[in-house]
This record gives structure tokens, sequence and C-alpha cells, in this order.
């Protein structure tokens, strides 16, 4: 793996929980839900670079769909899978 990437993994891994915990500051509820009409009614959904899995995932799941999260930090998937199981 490239010295960069080595550095930005680490640096994910580093600060998930504080990442996680600043998702929250926006309201994407807007967005998400026009994510929503653009999306066939059983899409599967790949979601790379999910990061902790909320809010996308998490509203995702919410309204009925199959999602697959994608990370390279594995605290992050830790997370999303906590979260979002």
């Amino acid at each position: 793996m490239a010295e960069k990437e080595t550095i930005v993994r680490a640096g994910y891994n580093r600060i998930a929980k504080e990442y996680q915990a600043d998702r929250y500051i926006f309201d994407h509820t807007k967005e998400l839900q026009e994510l929503l009409t653009l999306l066939p009614r059983n899409a599967r959904i790949l979601d790379v670079g999910c990061g902790a899995g909320v809010p996308v995932i998490e509203f995702l799941v919410k309204a009925g769909f199959e999602v697959v999260g994608m990370d390279f930090s594995e605290s992050m998937l830790r997370l999303a899978r906590n979260n979002v199981p």
C-alpha cells in the first residue's frame, strides 16, 4: 500500500468515533429523500467509503433497501456494523 494511503487509513482509524459523532451536525434529509426518488424500488446499493454507516446506510436500510458498505478503515467498518447490522 502506498505511504499516503497508509497515512489516511491510520488517520480514519484513529478518529472514527469523533468522525461518526460529527455526521449529525448537518441535516441531510432533503438530499437523502431526493436520492430515494432516483433509485429503483428493489435496488441493491454499494456504499463505497461508507464510514460509520450513518446517516446514509442507516437511512437507506430504514427505507427498505439492501445496502453493502465498504471502507478501508477497519475502525469505521466496526462502527458501521454496530450502527447498521
